[in-house]
């Protein structure tokens, strides 16, 4: 158990997110992290209007093939956010800025 619980207190993770709608002023994105020194993501131009007339689309949700498609595209920027050292057990977040193109 005490194995288990070292683990999970050690594991690092990520989320980053942004609002949907991008245009001036630019968002911020914004990093979660805990146990990371810098998280690096891309920027990908996407055709979302065509995404919403597709039958079975969900905001939140990309199926396998969505993903793999995403992936594969040339990035259009990309990014990079150093982040805080903090405790082990902390997370904590910041903003960045939108990459310029």
């Amino acid at each position: 158990m005490c194995f288990n619980l070292l683990n999970q207190i050690e594991a690092k993770s990520v989320s980053i997110a942004t609002e949907r709608v991008w245009n001036e002023p630019w968002p911020a994105i914004q990093v979660r992290y805990r146990n990371l020194t810098k998280a690096y993501f891309r920027i990908v131009a996407w055709d979302y209007e065509q995404r919403i007339k597709s039958r079975n689309w969900q905001a939140d949700y990309l199926d396998e093939p969505e993903q793999r498609d995403l992936l594969a595209r040339k990035p259009t920027s990309l990014g990079r956010s150093t982040c805080w050292p903090r405790r082990i057990t902390k997370s904590d977040r910041k903003k960045s800025p939108r990459p310029r193109t």
